[in-house]
């Protein structure tokens, strides 16, 4: 005599032993110097004084990929370019600008095939950073 399994139930399957993990080289193999990852990007200097140079690191971009610093807040915002090494990691220095309000200003790294990452620098009050400033050449004694 056979049962049907309850409705509304599934059966178990049937044991068939351990499933093999799949081997190493299956698949597609990524062109050479290039990851699967998304670009990702850094400041040197989250909050940099107005005018004080900082670095803006990218990773994650083509090898002698040309990516360009740009800042859409600002009308023409590119700061500065540079070639992405053989590991995909550029590094572009790159000045505070003076003419920002304060708060929070986003950074974008864009590379020549279209690839993106951002990052941002907080700029302070002009009277605050002008003061943070002065406090550098100030004696302590």
């Amino acid at each position: 005599m056979s049962t049907a399994p309850a409705a509304g139930t599934v059966p178990a399957p049937a044991a068939a032993g351990p499933i093999p993990a799949p081997s190493a080289g299956v698949g597609p193999a990524p062109a050479a110097g290039v990851t699967d990852d998304e670009p990702t990007a850094t400041v040197s200097d989250p909050q940099p004084l107005r005018e004080e140079e900082v670095t803006v690191i990218g990773t994650g971009f083509s090898p002698a990929e040309k990516v360009t610093a740009e800042l859409p807040a600002r009308l023409r915002g590119q700061l500065g370019s540079a070639v992405a090494g053989p590991d995909g990691t550029v590094s572009i220095p790159v000045r505070a600008p003076t003419a920002l309000q304060a708060g929070a200003h986003e950074v974008v790294l864009r590379g020549s095939s279209g690839t993106t990452a951002s990052t941002s620098v907080q700029l302070r009050p002009l009277v605050e950073d002008q003061l943070a400033r002065l406090a550098r050449w100030w004696p302590r004694d």
